[in-house]
């Protein structure tokens, strides 16, 4: 595969970076979960019928995903080095990522099914109704849904690209299928960002606009200590989210048009500075530490890949032409060439008598 050229090569490093970006978000996020599994408690998490063994489970999966996208990532992005095998086994155990994301949509629906007054999801000192605690619970399943579309697609999306590149399937990428990606995934940035604002809203009616001095809203990831906050980010989340499916359908300038990845951009920092640092901030002695890295790792794939997806559109070719990723030789072209051979200048008298006598001419 000596012909491979240059663009070839740049977009395999691209997929590595991307790669082991997303996958040192994997390695971060479950690192809690498996302190937590060796704690003075952890031999409850030895029983498969029980949630927090297969929340272990789950962790350690992210975790061995991590490890391995970051390595894999790393060779093909610093030492443009990638194997068919390596890339096979990475696509298929990046399935392994869905058990925590499948344990807790479980255990969400465990707590929305018990007694209002001892579930997890809405303190007992804001006297919720079954209601409340059913609504809470559903915008979590929601929410789990689709952080975990965006974190799990992101990693599998790099891998899968990377293994198509050693695969030599070239083609299979233009345009039109990072446009279909893109509206897929700003679609789950619509849906997370309504579900948050629907917390936030559902949070101020309900419990009051200000801190939620009788304890924090949890709906999975989504912590509510400040609704007006929830209602601020999940609002700002749903208008790029809207952003990104109508450049989907071409509302763009085109290849250098970047001004919705400079707004992405900002709404990421928004997420860790609000939804993130200050909602977790607000609990005494920082029980909830531990949680913060977590979130800061599980939304970057829901912020990040609309960003990703968008630029990809916009500057790849609707067909992959012949020789975009190979070098295409050129064909034999007969040369012509013309010699140039010296020949001798003929004078004759006459012409230098002709000479003589113009100057002459001109002089008298």
């Amino acid at each position: 595969m000596n012909n491979l050229n240059f663009r070839f090569h740049a977009d395999r490093r691209q997929l590595g970076g991307m790669l082991m970006v997303t996958g040192f978000c994997a390695v971060i996020h479950p690192i809690a979960n498996i302190v937590n599994a060796f704690n003075a408690d952890g031999a409850l998490n030895t029983d498969p019928s029980t949630i927090p063994f297969w929340g272990m489970v789950g962790a350690f999966s992210l975790f061995l995903n991590g490890v391995a996208s970051v390595i894999v990532g790393f060779a093909a992005c610093t030492m443009d080095s990638s194997h068919i095998i390596v890339t096979t086994v990475l696509t298929a155990i990046n399935q392994l990522c869905w058990i925590p994301y499948i344990t807790d949509m479980t255990n969400v629906g465990k707590m929305a099914s018990s007694d209002p007054a001892k579930q997890g999801l809405v303190p007992a000192g804001h006297n919720p109704t079954e209601t409340d605690v059913k609504f809470v619970a559903s915008i979590g399943v929601i929410a789990i849904a689709c952080y975990g579309f965006a974190y799990v697609g992101s990693l599998s999306f790099m891998a899968f690209g990377l293994h198509s590149m050693n695969t030599g399937k070239y083609d299979q990428r233009p345009s039109g299928y990072y446009k279909g990606r893109l509206t897929f995934y700003s679609l789950v940035l619509t849906i997370g960002g309504g579900a948050q604002l629907a917390l936030g809203a559902y949070s101020a009616a309900e419990f009051g606009t200000g801190a939620l001095e009788e304890g924090r809203i949890r709906a999975a990831m989504l912590i509510v200590n400040y609704p007006v906050v929830s209602i601020l980010v999940g609002s700002i989340q749903v208008l790029h989210g809207l952003w990104g499916i109508a450049r989907s359908f071409g509302v763009h300038s085109g290849p250098r048009d970047n001004i919705y990845q400079l707004s992405l951009a900002g709404q990421w920092l928004i997420v860790l500075c609000f939804q993130d640092i200050m909602q977790l901030a607000y609990f005494p002695l920082n029980v909830m530490t531990p949680m913060a890295a977590g979130i800061a790792a599980i939304s970057f794939g829901i912020n990040m890949m609309p960003a990703y997806l968008d630029a990809k559109m916009r500057n790849t070719p609707e067909e992959i032409p012949e020789g975009y990723y190979i070098e295409v030789p050129q064909k034999d072209v007969p040369s012509i060439s013309f010699p140039l051979q010296e020949q001798p200048i003929q004078v004759s008298t006459h012409d230098i008598d002709s000479v003589t006598k113009v100057k002459e001419e001109h002089w008298t």
